[in-house]
């Protein structure tokens, strides 16, 4: 299984670096200087707020743990997931502390400033895509019907952190594989063997 992951990660860790070396700047830039749908996607990138997941499926999860075990077993993956890749985000971000695209069009800052605690040090991964796809991975085991629409709004908040100039496209693409392996893996190991019951 170990061996499964790695095969299927490898090409989007390999294209993070390769965003990283060749193509986040000029990205960056073009929507920095192209504004047009800034607006729409504005909007769009609050979904990937953590407490818009946390808060439900906890409350969920308390209410129904003893009447519901499917809904209460389901809302706990949700905030397992949202929780867990949310600490993990945290941990690599003031770890690897990389300038956000802020930095660069003001100061011309790119790159990382190891352990630099602060906002603007904080651009790797994207936290919103992180929260994005954990979440939205999560909804796809709970309705299997609509992975496809779910995988797309998850998609759309990742590529919203770009548009907005928050983060850069190989942060969004960093937080998004997070998120997605952290609920794939907390949902096998903990919830699978119980649904196949």
């Amino acid at each position: 299984m170990k061996r499964v992951y790695l095969i299927i990660l490898l090409p989007f860790i390999i294209s993070i670096g390769v965003l990283y070396n060749y193509f986040d700047l000029e990205i960056a830039t073009y929507f920095h200087n192209n504004r047009d749908i800034y607006p729409i996607f504005s909007q769009i990138t609050k979904l990937g707020l953590s407490e818009y997941y946390l808060i439900p499926s906890i409350i969920i999860y308390l209410i129904y743990r003893k009447k519901r075990e499917t809904i209460s077993r389901y809302a706990l993956l949700l905030f397992s997931s949202v929780a867990i890749s949310g600490i993990l985000a945290i941990i690599i971000k003031t770890t690897v502390a990389r300038y956000r695209p802020r930095l660069y069009f003001g100061d011309g800052l790119y790159g990382f400033d190891w352990f630099h605690f602060g906002h603007l040090y904080a651009s790797f991964p994207s936290g919103h895509s992180t929260t994005a796809f954990s979440a939205f991975v999560a909804f796809g085991y709970m309705a299997p019907k609509w992975r496809f629409m779910f995988y797309t709004i998850a998609f759309l908040i990742a590529f919203s952190r770009v548009v907005v100039g928050a983060h850069y496209p190989s942060d969004a693409v960093a937080g998004s594989i997070l998120g997605a392996v952290t609920t794939v893996i907390l949902y096998n190991k903990l919830f699978k063997v119980k649904d196949a019951k």
